[in-house]
């Protein structure tokens, strides 16, 4: 799983590059922030007017005050 992240964030940065060098300065202000969860949770999308992916659980709550 970690090296798919890896993989993903290395990809992410080729990403950028070329928007930069394509569509100019500003354009490569975007980024990626991955975290690895082992435990309990429950992930879903929630309805409203705009449909969102919303995680809850007990040790999700403890990872919101541990990023903080």
């Amino acid at each position: 799983m970690a090296k798919f992240a890896h993989h993903c964030m290395a990809k992410l940065d080729q990403i950028v590059e070329n928007l930069a060098s394509t569509l100019g300065h500003g354009t490569d202000d975007l980024t990626l922030r991955i975290g690895i969860h082992s435990g309990e949770v429950i992930a879903g999308v929630l309805r409203g007017e705009k449909g969102r992916f919303q995680l809850f659980g007990g040790e999700y709550g403890i990872r919101a005050i541990v990023v903080r």
